[in-house]
């Protein structure tokens, strides 16, 4: 799971923008853009792409790879957005998946 972690990551910082949140400036994803990226799906039935994204966004999340920012009523819309920690980008640089710098 971990290459798939390393790959949704990287797909999540290909798509991101960056946003000020809180007064820090964050790198920001959708989590529609970032799975379709790398064949898995957001949907809420039970389908092998859509359960191994959920597997893998837990594994993120409790990793402290990526967080979910307080945006005002996200759950509602049907769309999450994560920002991407700093132990997040030390993961993917790590990995070389991105540039030092």
């Amino acid at each position: 799971m971990e290459e798939q972690a390393l790959d949704l990551l990287e797909a999540g910082y290909r798509s991101a923008v960056s946003r000020e949140i809180e007064g820090r400036t964050v790198f920001m994803f959708r989590d529609s853009d970032a799975a379709s990226a790398v064949g898995l799906s957001t949907a809420t039935r039970d389908t092998p792409e859509a359960r191994t994204y959920r597997q893998v966004m837990e594994s993120m999340l409790d990793s402290g790879a990526v967080a979910i920012p307080p945006i005002r009523a996200q759950e509602s819309v049907g769309v999450t957005f994560y920002v991407i920690t700093e132990h997040g980008i030390d993961m993917l640089r790590e990995a070389g998946r991105i540039e030092h710098g």
